[in-house]
């Protein structure tokens, strides 16, 4: 046998070993993104609120809630010192489950103020579902607008903050994204205001001061698609510490 032949034989070799490589790599993580999205969905099952067990609510005054864009917020103790707010955000959150979730709080405790980020889970679902856009949008206006009413009917003030739109698309995101999804955001934001200004419930315009001219999340303030960076967070910050003061006034 030439030489050539072997060399050839063991570049054959050599790729063989690389497609068997990646094929079993492949299959690895797929079996470990099946194994996640399987668990999700029983936990699910077991606690259709994905209520935090581990989050202690004592007799905090603010209370941040929403989805994972609350969940990722940290306010600095010159703003709220730890002991005076709860981070009620959980991950991947939908507007129904947030309601049903505040009404779980509510059975516990009462807080002074409530700060809203919630709709964007949603509203992304529009992607996979187009064909009930309407349906989607609605029932997150009529939730929004459920959890803002019974704040208030539990002695609570509520803040809205603005539904920010997504960002980038990521590559493996973009099959399950649609375009009319920032659009839909506009909507409902459109429709909350209204209703938050006729219930003299305070806003803080998140969408205005994160957004580009072209409805996209601004790039230095995108972690990724959904969700800011800590230049994002500094900006909301700025916000509070507005609001906040404007209530010691």
């Amino acid at each position: 046998m030439s030489l050539l032949k072997v060399k050839k034989g063991m570049k054959v070799c050599k790729l063989v070993l690389i497609c068997s490589l990646f094929l079993i790599l492949s299959g690895f993580i797929s079996y470990l993104v099946f194994r996640h999205m399987y668990a999700r969905e029983l936990s699910l099952r077991l606690s259709p609120v994905m209520e935090n067990n581990n989050q202690l609510i004592k007799n905090e005054k603010y209370w941040f809630l929403g989805d994972s864009r609350i969940a990722r917020w940290t306010i600095p103790d010159s703003i709220l010192p730890r002991s005076t707010y709860c981070n009620l955000g959980v991950d991947g959150q939908t507007s129904t489950q947030v309601l049903y979730r505040i009404r779980l709080y509510f059975e516990k405790q009462n807080p002074d103020y409530i700060f809203l980020q919630v709709g964007i889970n949603d509203l992304k679902t529009i992607g996979l579902f187009p064909n009930i856009k309407t349906q989607i949008i609605d029932q997150c206006i009529q939730n929004i607008k459920a959890i803002l009413s019974e704040s208030i009917t539990h002695g609570a003030k509520p803040v809205f903050l603005t539904i920010f739109p997504g960002g980038d698309v990521e590559l493996l995101r973009r099959p399950l994204w649609n375009m009319s999804v920032n659009k839909a955001v506009v909507n409902v934001n459109k429709e909350i205001i209204e209703y938050s200004r006729s219930n003299n419930i305070p806003i803080i315009d998140s969408y205005t001061i994160l957004c580009d001219k072209n409805g996209k999340l601004r790039k230095e303030f995108q972690k990724d698609c959904l969700h800011l960076n800590k230049n994002g967070y500094a900006v909301l910050n700025k916000e509070v510490n507005k609001f906040i003061l404007s209530l010691r006034k």
